[in-house]
């Protein structure tokens, strides 16, 4: 919820969504990473990806990374507003770009 209210507040959303119920017996699938591990992933993203498409999955993986949300929300996510597209460029690091 926090990062809808930025959103919101930042008026990147016209309205805060509505919360769907979490059930505590979701099985959690995978693990967090650490700090270490999330840099040698953004390290290497053009070498999976290529140099063309690099800043944007860097910039997916540093959204998922500050925001807390997981692969399956960002499924969910647009970036046709042409407005609000390049907001997001604050999440990221100085040395990724």
């Amino acid at each position: 919820m926090a990062f809808a209210r930025f959103c919101y507040n930042d008026q990147w959303i016209e309205r805060i969504p509505p919360v769907e119920k979490i059930y505590m017996n979701e099985v959690m699938r995978g693990r967090p990473i650490t700090g270490e591990v999330f840099d040698r992933m953004l390290h290497v993203v053009p070498k999976v990806v290529g140099t063309g498409p690099s800043k944007s999955w860097r910039l997916v993986l540093c959204l998922l990374w500050e925001s807390g949300f997981r692969k399956s929300d960002k499924m969910k996510f647009s970036w046709d507003d042409e407005r609000k597209k390049n907001q997001f460029g604050r999440l990221m690091p100085d040395n990724t770009q």
